[in-house]
């Protein structure tokens, strides 16, 4: 499916189908990056004990860490050819804040890795679409971005599948090494294609809504 619709948008952009496919891909699997193991904390920190206040103090945290940092975000990947420096290095960061918590559940470091996450998610939006703008130019973007959409929110309902089927059979622990995997292979998707931001692309925050 991803080579047959990247077939359909190279008519009409002029890329290349596998950089196309790259960006599906990098999409379909874009949705764990933004929120880490977020969904899942939770419960997760219940199950260790923690109150609710607490949980509900490092999620707050995590999520005004991500609304401070979204507009330098976009700005300093509007004003970068290097766009997918910023998918990459956030991802590095989401995988690392979510194995920390396997590891301690201490406040303050779950506190850290709420507040890496968000950065993270605050960075990967505008980054990639900037890298779509610059790949399938203006005329391109409103159709490979809803594209992009439809293959990150057929990415969700996959990864909440699986998350819920392990879950079920396996316990939270599985869960969370899922969402790890998950993002480790849109980090290498990230690193291993050929994705580039295609020519000058600044601007592109007018592009977000």
């Amino acid at each position: 499916m991803p080579c047959e619709e990247a077939g359909l948008v190279e008519k009409s952009s002029g890329a290349k189908p596998q950089v196309i496919a790259a960006l599906f891909s990098l999409n379909f699997f874009m949705a764990d990056m933004q929120a880490g193991i977020g969904p899942f904390l939770g419960v997760f920190l219940l199950a260790h004990c923690w109150e609710s206040g607490l949980i509900g103090t490092v999620m707050t945290v995590g999520g005004i860490a991500g609304m401070i940092m979204t507009t330098p975000a976009g700005a300093m990947i509007d004003a970068t050819t290097n766009k997918r420096t910023f998918v990459i290095i956030p991802g590095i960061f989401t995988v690392i804040a979510s194995a920390v918590i396997l590891v301690s559940q201490g406040f303050w470091v779950v506190a850290a890795s709420q507040v890496a996450t968000a950065i993270a998610g605050a960075a990967i939006v505008p980054a990639v679409t900037g890298i779509t703008l610059g790949i399938v130019h203006q005329a391109g973007f409103n159709r490979q971005n809803g594209r992009n959409q439809a293959f990150n929110h057929a990415g969700n309902m996959v990864g909440a599948a699986l998350s819920g089927f392990l879950g079920w059979k396996f316990g939270f622990g599985a869960v969370k090494r899922l969402t790890i995997m998950w993002l480790e292979v849109q980090a290498t998707i990230a690193v291993g294609s050929q994705l580039t931001h295609g020519g000058s692309c600044r601007n592109a925050s007018r592009f977000l809504s």
